[in-house]
């Protein structure tokens, strides 16, 4: 949350864990405005999380599942096809 206000970060890589983190955080008065999207991945993006984040922010939050192994996320929500408790589809090239 630090390096976010201190840099002016536009873009976030995460765990939900983080987001519910910096849920709180805007709560207490946190400025993360700068922030123009938000990726998660790690672990499933709960639903609630995904809600109470596009509501204090304004901002999309894309979902991902990936692996070390497969170097990258491989399903993924689209900018364009977001839904929260969902993850996606195959991002390009993977089955």
């Amino acid at each position: 949350i630090e390096i976010i206000e201190k840099y002016g970060a536009t873009i976030v890589f995460t765990a939900p864990t983080a987001y519910r983190a910096m849920i709180a955080a805007l709560d207490e008065g946190a400025n993360l405005s700068s922030l123009r999207i938000a990726v998660s991945a790690g672990e499933t993006l709960p639903a609630p999380v995904f809600e109470a984040w596009v509501q204090r922010t304004g901002r999309p939050i894309v979902d991902g599942i990936g692996a070390t192994e497969m170097l990258h996320i491989f399903i993924s929500n689209r900018l364009d096809d977001l839904a929260p408790g969902r993850t996606g589809r195959p991002v390009a090239g993977y089955e």
